[in-house]
Parts: structure tokens; sequence; C-alpha cells
């Protein structure tokens, strides 16, 4: 139940209308919307069975508690943790606000309580402007972040590795759209990512001083940062590793591009570099770039992925330029790339250059 409504709806209400995160006060506000949706509702099954504003409220809350619930404990399904539960404020206020409504019928001084609703518009007040997201601002990297970076990439004359937040990942891809799909996708895992050329970051993150970057440009608005590194990493010379196929033309489900020992990489940490064309004869695509690799010990798995439609909605035979880092475990003993072709579409691609380089 905690994880399944308490941890992610509830406390959204609480994060974001009262500037605080709290487990004793989202439990208390749990109690306070179903103590109200409770009454409302038995209230309108014993006095009248009349619909109104209140009434429906008060159901779907009651509705959407429950389902929360049950598809933790049934499924294990859950939202991401820091997702914002937005139907759940409107729905807690109009019950609860009923609820006193109903109870101040019986007990006037009742009514006063509603003075504690004023924290909303006083929130919305405080918080207000044009530059800036309420819902989501620690990890709100802006358009003025994406600029910087690719300025800076277009002086350097290669693409740039960046590392943020998975929650930017959405943003930047739009930007990216916007610009022709100019710079590499955010990578997600892990962060920081010391190997990147910059890193994306609020300093709640983590220590700015624990790694070897310095500030290129910071969002007052939203408090966060463009990062770059102190030196730049001496990369070794490129390593080919075995490739299982070079082109291919289908509707398969499943390509593998490399399927081999990870003793052909110069390390279990380093970066690597694809350079090919893409084409699908669909205008939409929607598929993926999966790099994954294999331990002794399952804990040091890891998957990757890099969703080819957020680099371009359809591909025309456009060059397809994937840079990024690889961080396997110590005791690693094979990697994958392969393309994930999800809806099996008819699609080709061409191989021009794969290779892996180490720091050094």
């Amino acid at each position: 139940m905690a994880d399944g409504f308490i941890e992610v709806t509830v406390r959204s209400l609480v994060r974001y209308q009262l500037d605080r995160e709290s487990q004793p006060i989202s439990v208390l506000v749990t109690a306070v919307g179903g103590a109200s949706s409770l009454l409302v509702i038995g209230y309108f099954l014993i006095k009248s069975l009349k619909w109104n504003a209140v009434r429906l409220a008060a159901v779907m809350l009651l509705l959407n508690a429950v389902g929360s619930i049950l598809l933790n404990l049934l499924f294990g399904m859950n939202f991401p943790e820091n997702r914002v539960g937005m139907y759940y404020i409107p729905l807690f206020l109009i019950t609860v606000g009923g609820a006193l409504d109903m109870l101040s019928q019986k007990a006037p001084h009742v009514k006063w309580l509603a003075i504690s609703f004023l924290i909303f518009p006083a929130h919305l007040v405080k918080h207000f402007g044009f530059e800036s997201t309420i819902l989501w601002p620690k990890w709100h990297a802006s358009d003025k972040i994406y600029d910087m970076a690719l300025k800076l990439q277009r002086f350097k004359g290669e693409p740039l590795m960046i590392s943020a937040e998975y929650l930017n990942e959405l943003g930047w891809a739009y930007y990216n759209f916007q610009n022709n799909s100019e710079m590499q996708l955010l990578q997600r895992d892990p962060v920081p990512d010391t190997l990147a050329d910059m890193l994306i970051a609020r300093p709640a993150d983590f220590d700015f001083t624990s790694v070897p970057y310095d500030t290129l440009f910071h969002d007052p608005p939203n408090d966060v940062y463009l990062l770059g590194r102190h030196n730049p990493i001496n990369w070794s010379n490129g390593v080919k590793v075995p490739i299982q196929r070079t082109e291919f033309v289908g509707t398969d489900e499943f390509y593998e591009l490399v399927n081999c020992s990870a003793s052909e990489l110069p390390g279990n940490i380093g970066s690597w570099e694809l350079k090919g064309s893409f084409d699908t004869d669909s205008q939409v695509f929607r598929g993926q770039l999966i790099i994954t690799s294999e331990s002794d010990d399952e804990n040091g798995n890891t998957y990757n992925m890099i969703p080819l439609h957020w680099i371009r909605s359809g591909w025309s035979g456009q060059d397809l330029h994937i840079k990024r880092t690889y961080h396997f475990g110590k005791s690693v003993r094979s990697f994958k790339i392969y393309f994930w072709n999800l809806d099996k579409q008819e699609i080709s691609f061409k191989l021009d250059n794969l290779e892996f380089k180490g720091p050094s």
C-alpha cells in the first residue's frame, strides 16, 4: 500500500502543495481523504441517492486509492517514484471540502477548518511564473542548457556525451528534434557518469566538488547546472570487436550486431561509437538500439536502451550516429548490441563503423 499509493500519489500532493516530503503528513492526508470520501459516500447511500460534483469526486477518490493499491498488491505495478498525482489534488480538495460542508450543518464551528485550504492558492501565487515548472522544477533542464551544450559541441566539432537524471530525457529529445537531432541523447546510468563530457545536475543530486567538473552554465529558475570536465579524458585507440552482421533488411523483431566475449573490450568501462545508416518504410518507427552485458554475478548485469524514435520520428536512410559510455561490472563475461524492432516493421541498416575505447 505504501509503494502503490501513499509514497506516490499522496506524497505528490504533500510535496507540491506543502513544499515538503513527510511520511507522517502523507499518512494523515490519506486518512483525511479516506474518511472524507467514506463520509460523503455514506451520506449519499443512506440519506439521498442524488448525484452531485462532491459525491462523484468522493467515489472517484476512493476508487483511485483502491485501484492503486490493488495494482501494486496483485500485479506489482506502480507509477514512477516521482510521478505527480495531479488528478488526486482536485479530487481531494472537492471531497474534503464537501465533507466539511456536510459536518458544518451539525457543527457550525467545523466550517472554520476550511481556512486551511488557503494554503493552496497561496502556494500557487508563491510559485507562479513563466520561467520554471511548478511540478518538476528539480529535474527540468531548460532549452537554455540545451543551447549552451549545442554551442559547445559545435565549437569542439565532435559529438559530446552528456549524463543526466532520466526525467530530463523527454525534454532533451524535444529540443533535439528542433535542431535536426544534432546532439546525442542523454545518458541516465550511472549518475553522475564521470566518463561523460558534460553533466546536467542540481546541487542536491551529488556533491559537485566530488567530480572533476567545472560549471559551464547555471539556469537559476530551476537551479540546474551544466558541468564540463576539468580536463578531457585521454581515450585509447579504437578497438574493433567481432561483428555478427554489418547490414540487414527485414521485419524480424531482433537483429544482433555484436554478441561476443568482454575480453574483446579495452576494459569493463569505456565508450563506444557506432556509425551507420538506418531506413524504415514507415513514417513512425518505434524501436530501440540495446547494449547489454552479462556477468558471473547476476547483480552485475547491465541493460541500456536507446530509443531511435527519440532521435527521429521516422528514418529514410539518414545517418545513425551513437556515441555513449558503457559501465560493465568487473565480472562481466559477455555483451551484446542489437536492434529491437518492437512492431516488426520493415527496416534496413548498414554499419559503417563500430569501435570501443577505454580511458587511459
